[in-house]
């Protein structure tokens, strides 16, 4: 699978995208959620987005 696609039929365009990121170079999960031996720093992030002219 591609990490981003664009469809564009007539009016409409559709985009969708995967990737992945290190949640702690963001600073999310701080404290209790800092550990990432239940939650991985390494997280995949997917959006999908429908724009109509």
């Amino acid at each position: 699978m591609p990490p981003s696609t664009l469809k564009i039929d007539g009016d409409k365009a559709r985009m969708s995208g995967v990737t992945t990121l290190d949640r702690t170079a963001f600073g999310v999960g701080q404290g209790e959620w800092q550990a990432t031996d239940q939650i991985p720093a390494q997280v995949t992030v997917s959006v999908q987005l429908t724009a109509t002219r």
